[in-house]
């Protein structure tokens, strides 16, 4: 999927879809999920100290901001994103699930 958002990004639309129709069959939940820890992932660097000092999950901003525009080709077979209010920074937040890697779980 980060590869679909580098296509779209340059306006290749074609590969992108390549990529999507590969993904199409993927269980909702598990494109939910994914989806999630694309636009919830914000630090370029990997937190653990090991030499691989990369953080694989994180986007640049111009391809993040396509992660939606793909995520749209999958119609209403993913679940909305929820979203909380955060009254300090006055807009809504994406939720991260208690079991997700995005708030500290396993991820599975």
């Amino acid at each position: 999927m980060q590869l679909a958002t580098y296509f779209l990004s340059r306006g290749d639309d074609e590969h992108a879809r390549h990529v999507f129709e590969d993904m199409e069959h993927e269980r909702p939940e598990r494109l939910a999920s994914i989806r999630e820890e694309l636009l919830g992932e914000d630090n370029p660097d990997y937190w653990e100290v090991t030499d691989r000092g990369v953080n694989f999950g994180y986007l640049p901003p111009d391809r993040r901001a396509r992660v939606p525009e793909f995520f749209a080709w999958f119609g209403n077979r993913i679940p909305p994103r929820r979203e909380i209010h955060d009254p300090d920074a006055g807009v809504a937040l994406p939720r991260r699930s208690v079991g997700s890697k995005a708030a500290g779980g396993s991820g599975s």
